[in-house]
C-alpha cells in the first residue's frame, strides 16, 4: 500500500479493442493506494467504446461521456486541416485531445476532489503498464513534480517523440515544419538509477503533483507559455547553420505561420493543418518549467505502447 491519495485519469476516442483490459489495470493500479479513484473522459466514439464504459460498475470509477455535434466542434475550433494542400476538411485531432484533457481537469479541480495529491494520466489504448515503477517513482516523491513514463514500443524503443524535448530533440515541428517528422532522432531509454531530466515527455504516462493543475492546463497552440520557454532558450543557445535556416523561414509544404516578435523563429503551419500546432503535452510541460517545476522520465516506470 502506496500512502499516497491519487486520481488516475485518461481519455478515450474508439478504444473498444483496448479499453476494458486498461480500465481493470487502472484498477488494478488504484488498488496500491491509500485513497484512489478512477476518471474517464470519451466523446464521439463510433465504436463499442461508450457501451464498455457504461457497463462499468465500480463506485470508484467515474466516467463522463458525451457527444459534440459537429458543428459545435467546427465553431469552437482554433485549428483546422489545411484544407487547401490536404485536400481533407477535419478538426484538428490535438486540439480535439487538449479539450478532452481539460475536461478532465474541470472535473478533478472540483471541490470533492482537494484531498487527492496526485493525478496519474494513463493513455488507455497501451499494452499495459509496470506497477512496480509506478511504486518506484512514488518512492521518490520529493525529487520530482512530475515524472514519465519509459514508454517504448514492441523494439524497445521510446516512441512518444511528438511529446518529447530533450538534448536529442529541442524543436518540433511548430519550428522546424515537416523536417521533424524526417529527422527525429532514435532513442532508447536504458535502466540507470537515477531520474532522468527533460523538457517535455509523456511516454503513455505520466505522475503529477496534483496542485500543478490548479494553474497549467493543456493547449494546443503556439501560446504565450510556449513562446516564452524558446525566447528565453534561443537567446542563450543561439542557432547554428541548417537548424538556425528552418527556424528563421516559413515550411514550404504548408505556408503560413507567423514570425516572433522577439527571436529569430517562424512559427510553422504543420503537420496538415492551417495553424502552428503542438503537442497538447509540450504545452504543458514547457508552462510547467516556466513555472520552475522539475520535469523528468522514470526509466523504470515502462509503459508498453499497443501497435497503433
Amino acid at each position: 500500500m502506496i500512502n499516497q491519495n491519487v486520481l488516475i485519469c485518461g481519455v478515450v476516442k474508439n478504444g473498444e479493442r483496448t479499453i476494458g483490459a486498461n480500465v481493470a489495470h487502472c484498477v488494478k493500479t488504484m488498488e496500491m493506494f491509500n485513497m484512489s479513484k478512477v476518471v474517464i473522459y470519451e466523446n464521439n466514439s463510433t465504436d463499442n467504446t461508450k457501451q464498455i464504459l457504461n457497463q462499468i460498475n465500480h463506485p470508484n470509477v467515474v466516467v463522463i461521456s458525451e457527444d459534440i455535434s459537429a458543428s459545435d466542434i467546427k465553431k469552437k475550433s482554433k485549428i483546422w486541416a489545411y484544407t487547401s494542400v490536404t485536400g481533407s476538411d477535419h478538426p484538428c485531432r490535438i486540439e480535439q485531445i487538449a479539450n478532452a484533457r481539460n475536461n478532465v481537469l474541470n472535473e478533478i479541480n472540483k471541490p470533492e476532489y482537494d484531498d487527492y495529491t496526485y493525478v496519474i494520466w494513463i493513455d488507455l489504448d497501451s499494452s499495459g503498464w509496470d506497477l512496480g515503477g509506478v511504486v518506484d517513482s512514488f518512492s521518490q516523491t520529493d525529487n520530482w513534480d512530475v515524472v514519465y513514463a519509459n514508454g517504448q514500443d514492441s523494439r524497445g524503443m521510446y516512441y512518444d517523440l511528438y511529446a518529447f524535448r530533450g538534448e536529442s530533440q529541442l524543436f518540433g515541428p511548430e519550428i522546424l515544419g515537416e523536417y521533424f517528422w524526417g529527422h527525429m532522432p532514435s532513442l532508447r531509454i536504458y535502466q540507470p538509477s537515477e531520474l532522468i531530466p527533460v523538457i517535455s515527455a509523456f511516454g503513455g504516462l505520466g505522475i503529477y503533483k496534483k496542485a500543478i493543475f490548479k494553474t497549467i492546463s493543456y493547449d494546443c497552440i503556439v501560446n504565450d507559455e510556449v513562446k516564452q520557454f524558446y525566447r528565453r532558450f534561443l537567446e542563450k543557445n543561439p542557432m547554428r547553420g541548417e537548424m538556425n535556416k528552418l527556424a528563421g523561414s516559413e515550411d514550404a509544404k504548408f505556408a503560413g505561420g507567423h514570425v516572433d516578435e522577439v527571436v529569430n523563429i517562424f512559427w510553422k503551419n504543420n503537420s496538415g493543418y492551417d495553424k502552428p500546432v503542438i503537442c497538447e503535452h509540450v504545452c504543458f510541460n514547457l508552462a510547467a518549467i516556466n513555472a520552475g517545476y522539475r520535469i523528468f522520465i522514470n526509466p523504470k516506470l515502462k509503459y508498453v505502447c499497443s501497435d497503433r
